[in-house]
């Protein structure tokens, strides 16, 4: 790689706290969780996220898509590229990189269970935009002009950190500029749901505590949720020409197998551990950074060995340092309490 230094310059998010990253971090602040039961799931402990702003250019887009696309256009405004690109100097140095695990297929699956259901057989044009996996990238670039690399990107519930991470190495490398990455999912549909209950995944709450328990020794297991989260990477000399200020920065990133089982972690954490001792995520931390492992299994029973944890064969390992040098490390040993926020200065996440 070349060594170039990245920049997070821009933000977007759409969750069960709402629309935009601001409802998100209100209720990180807040200590307020947005699981709770879904009636028309059967009351499910889930976080629904809520429907996107009505866009003519989702129009013809599954929903996991139309929310990668908003949060896109959140992180596109935030990160201040304008319309169509103009802060881009170069369109095609300038890509997409959506992550999903399922993409389309829970509205694929909803909308044969209707067809199914009324007989109606007709097929419509617009469905091979709405059940094409990464459309909702393929959006965003046409939204802005955009010439460079637009991808999807599927490895389970790593998707959206991979699609970081790839883009991160493009910018590190002079592949390119900038470059729009993260990730969308929509699991919450009947025959979904009723897979990930079948495996033994999924929380039952118990005495009446949280449903939602990751990090904790009496977790069930994990809840599902819908969204996306979206980051602008961008070559920090690229940013620094037009005027734009950190988030964070980007130091490395690392990605491994663990070869084990398709859902359920390698006991002695051996995949994590591998992918932060990546050679890229080594050197970032020689740097100042704090590796960041894969997280998603740590409410799955056994999910969390030795402090690490993970439930799919790929395991991501990054660092991330907070680009204001004022702030301080995290507290060591600091625990989660559920249904408590705690105040911490965090330095690198």
């Amino acid at each position: 790689m070349s060594g170039r230094m990245v920049w997070v310059t821009g933000l977007g998010a759409v969750t069960g706290a709402g629309v935009g990253t601001a409802p998100l971090l209100d209720a990180l602040r807040a200590g307020r969780s947005s699981v709770r039961p879904v009636a028309e799931l059967g009351g499910l402990p889930a976080a629904r996220a809520p429907d996107p702003p009505r866009d003519r250019r989702a129009r013809h887009l599954e929903r996991s898509a139309a929310l990668f696309l908003a949060a896109a256009q959140e992180a596109w405004r935030d990160a201040g590229l304008g319309d169509e690109g103009a802060a881009v100097s170069d369109p095609a140095r300038c890509g997409v990189i959506e992550g999903s695990s399922l993409g389309p297929l829970a509205d694929a699956l909803e909308t044969l269970r209707a067809r199914l259901a009324t007989g109606d057989g007709a097929l419509r044009p617009s469905g091979l935009v709405r059940f094409m996996t990464g459309a909702g990238g393929a959006a965003l670039a046409h939204c802005h002009r955009l010439r460079g690399p637009v991808l999807h990107l599927s490895a389970g519930s790593v998707s959206a950190a991979c699609a970081i991470g790839e883009a991160f190495q493009k910018i590190a490398a002079g592949l390119a500029d900038v470059v729009v990455a993260g990730g969308a999912e929509c699991p919450l549909q009947r025959d979904v749901i009723k897979h990930f209950r079948l495996a033994g995944i999924l929380a039952t709450p118990i005495d009446g505590e949280s449903a939602c328990r990751p990090f904790d020794a009496r977790r069930t297991g994990t809840v599902l949720g819908e969204g996306a989260g979206v980051l602008v990477l961008e070559d920090a000399g690229h940013a620094a020409r037009r005027g734009a200020r950190p988030r964070a920065v980007v130091s490395g990133f690392g990605l491994t197998c663990e070869a084990f089982s398709m859902i359920s972690p390698e006991p002695g954490g051996a995949g994590v551990a591998e992918s932060v001792h990546c050679e890229c995520v080594r050197d970032a931390a020689g740097r100042g950074a704090a590796h960041v492992p894969e997280a998603g299994a740590r409410a799955r029973p056994g999910g969390e060995r030795r402090g690490r944890g993970g439930g799919r064969p790929a395991r991501a390992g990054g660092g991330l340092r907070a680009a204001d040098p004022r702030h301080r490390e995290p507290r060591p040993g600091a625990t989660a309490v559920p249904g408590r926020a705690q105040r911490r200065a965090v330095g690198r996440a």
